[in-house]
């Protein structure tokens, strides 16, 4: 699930506005599952990446389809920092860009030095306590 943040004229804390939609997903998500378990045995789980940065948003169509779409460098690099998640049993890491947009209003749980597919170097992700 792709959700964007500042497709309006707000500028200041969108990074907030997203981490606060991941920690309200986690927490609906918990009462979901207790019902799964009961009535089915099993349950859902949710990753979540976030980046600060531009993308382009538009409106795309053929024929019968039609959706609005974003692409860019900042929508596949939140996605390979969702992904990452996997890798260091996290369920939310943000960007260092993400992160200095919230420092000051985040609790951190760790950090992880990794290198991100289709990316080259090493990248600094943000563990946000849930």
């Amino acid at each position: 699930m792709l959700i964007l943040f500042g497709t309006s004229n707000k500028e200041d804390g969108l990074v907030m506005d997203a981490i606060h939609t991941v920690k309200a997903m986690q927490l609906k998500l918990r009462t979901f599952n207790a019902h799964l378990e009961g009535m089915y045995g099993f349950s859902f789980s949710l990753r979540a990446g976030i980046h600060y940065g531009s993308a382009i948003l538009g409106h795309f169509s053929t024929d019968s389809m039609s959706k609005v779409a974003a692409i860019g460098d900042s929508v596949n690099f939140a996605s390979r920092i969702e992904q990452a998640n996997k890798q260091f049993g996290t369920e939310l890491l943000i960007s260092e860009a993400a992160y200095q947009q919230a420092e000051k209003h985040v609790e951190l749980s760790g950090t992880h030095a990794t290198e991100l597919k289709g990316k080259s170097g090493i990248y600094t992700l943000y563990e946000i306590k849930i």
